[in-house]
């Protein structure tokens, strides 16, 4: 591995280079200012209206936190939110969060952004949401662009690099961690597949990725966690 002047020669690499906020395609979009959850923290300015664009564990999460600092909030959700867990528990993150003042629109998808004189308005169907900011929150995509992975014979797609069920890629000398691995992209998964790269990278003792088996935690009140 080549960075900047200096070349790392080694046995085994390990890649756990993340993720990145996936921006969807929305007309309109790219000429409104919006937050991700990587510049979200920035902000030391109370919303008046958070207008959320993504109902899964960030935006659920952020949806509650921004509730209980006193901003009005809506969610919008293509499907369900909190679509990958079980039906049964995320009704009871619904219920709580109607309970406190979030604003769901389930079943909508955001056709249209446009900016208006007080912030943004979000078109859903023949409806127009209105907010003062606006968090897009609809997922994230592997970091592996300008890794040059094509010169090592290290495979990928759009969910990540191609492991087997050690985590290794395609060259069996690189491995994957993290949400760059391909799997569930939780902060419990990548410390789960650390564990993996070291017994079988440092001990020689073979084990095996069982995603089923990593424990996942969404913070909101109530916690929704499974394993």
């Amino acid at each position: 591995i080549r960075a900047g002047d200096t070349t790392v020669r080694a046995k085994h690499f390990v890649i756990a280079t993340g993720s990145r906020p996936f921006v969807p395609p929305i007309p309109g979009l790219d000429d409104v200012p919006y937050f991700t959850n990587e510049t979200l923290f920035d902000n030391r300015a109370l919303p008046d209206h958070l207008v959320i664009i993504g109902g899964g564990p960030i935006g659920i999460e952020m949806a509650q936190a921004h509730r209980r600092l006193g901003a009005k909030v809506t969610v919008i959700e293509g499907d369900k939110i909190l679509g990958r867990e079980d039906p049964e528990l995320a009704d009871i993150v619904r219920t709580q969060l109607v309970k406190e003042g979030v604003a769901l629109v389930e079943g909508g998808k955001a056709d249209k952004i446009e900016k208006t004189l007080s912030g943004i308005s979000v078109t859903v169907g023949a409806r127009a949401i209105e907010g003062s900011h606006l968090l897009i929150a609809v997922g994230r995509k592997p970091t592996v662009d300008g890794l040059n992975l094509e010169a090592a014979g290290v495979d990928y797609d759009a969910k990540g690099l191609k492991t087997d069920n050690r985590l290794r890629t395609t060259n069996k000398r690189v491995y994957a961690a993290g949400d760059v691995a391909g799997g569930r992209q939780f902060t419990h998964v990548a410390g789960y597949h650390a564990s993996i790269l070291i017994r079988n990278i440092l001990f020689k003792a073979p084990s095996k990725n069982k995603e089923h088996l990593a424990p996942r935690v969404t913070y909101c009140d109530p916690e929704l966690a499974q394993i």
